[in-house]
């Protein structure tokens, strides 16, 4: 069942199977975690292999967010940890992770 949730974190099977995370271990997520340091911004996730991965910033309110692509069809050739860096002069924003399988 694609909307259940064994593990009872925020994502249901669904979204666990194509992140690759396991749905029945509740520490087991996609998870996007950032440092910020002057122009510049570090971000890291655990990546799966047969998955790609994009990278989404918004440097405006998120009431009626506008996102914009910086990273996309980022893929990993073996389970592991993932970092990408940027510099930008852009204004502080927040910056989401989309998964495909």
């Amino acid at each position: 069942d694609g909307t259940g949730n064994p593990d009872g974190d925020a994502f249901n099977n669904l979204a666990e199977y194509v992140a690759g995370t396991s749905p029945t271990n509740g520490a087991s997520f996609l998870d996007l975690d950032g440092v910020s340091g002057t122009n510049s911004v570090q971000l890291r996730w655990d990546g799966v292999t047969g998955r790609t991965y994009r990278i989404w910033i918004c440097t405006n309110s998120l009431i009626n967010a506008a996102w914009a692509c910086v990273l996309t069809n980022q893929s990993v050739l073996t389970n592991s940890a993932t970092t990408w860096n940027i510099t930008t002069n852009l204004p502080a924003g927040y910056y989401r992770l989309s998964v495909r399988y």
